[in-house]
């Protein structure tokens, strides 16, 4: 079996950019989106959800479009995780006092809840998979999501990364099918880290939208690497 992407999209401070190359990277919290899909027509049953959970769906709303794959899996990396809800929860708790922190927000001081809320949105029945590998965290999961699609374990992956709260926040997915129209694989690992271009989900969307092939390497300070590659002629 052979893992390819078949649908992009990215959301930085720039902007929204589906199936082409992303928005600019620059520092500040993602843009607003005029268009987005309104989150009562995909997702009626979410309460409240943070706007960390809220970006992930919407931006997975357009990824999918209407398709709704049966075992499809969630694999997303970020290097800072839950920390911005954590802090906003710990600010409630500094304002109000102990015991006095809100329920809804508290939900997504776990990594996994975003996660959570795509699976309730879209139906997804798959594994759902939070990857921890600092800087390496989102070409991480997209390199796992490749692998699980390539071997069986998985007959589609929506994987990718997003980072909040941070210097740069951004939002970026792709839906891993076997067969799919760009074909790559994809290497993790520990200790050395292998030779060629450095970059990350960003780095990928640019060089996917390009038409070149590529070979991108993420790695982490304390030894975490993934590399995702082409295969063959990018169409």
């Amino acid at each position: 079996m052979t893992a390819g992407i078949s649908r992009w999209a990215a959301w930085t401070a720039k902007g929204v950019a589906i199936g082409g190359d992303p928005p600019e990277r620059t520092p500040g919290p993602i843009a607003a989106w005029a268009e987005a899909p309104p989150l009562s027509k995909i997702h009626p049953r979410a309460r409240r959800p943070h706007p960390q959970a809220k970006a992930l769906v919407q931006l997975a709303s357009v990824v999918l479009g209407e398709r709704r794959l049966e075992g499809l899996a969630l694999t997303l990396g970020s290097a800072s995780g839950s920390a911005g809800p954590d802090r906003e929860f710990a600010a409630e708790l500094k304002k109000k006092g102990p015991g006095f922190g809100g329920p809804s927000l508290f939900v997504y001081t776990l990594p996994s809840a975003p996660l959570g809320e795509i699976a309730v949105a879209f139906g997804v029945r798959g594994p759902l998979t939070t990857v921890s590998a600092g800087a390496a965290s989102a070409l991480t999961a997209v390199a796992t999501a490749i692998d699980d699609v390539d071997s069986g374990r998985a007959p589609a992956v929506l994987c990718g990364g997003f980072e909040w709260g941070t210097a740069s926040d951004f939002v970026a997915l792709f839906l891993i099918e076997p067969m799919g129209p760009i074909t790559i694989t994809g290497d993790t690992g520990y200790g050395e880290t292998p030779e060629g271009a450095r970059g990350d989900v960003l780095d990928l969307i640019a060089a996917v939208a390009s038409g070149r092939p590529f070979s991108l390497t993420s790695a982490d300070r304390l030894g975490f690497w993934a590399q995702v590659r082409s295969e063959g002629d990018l169409q």
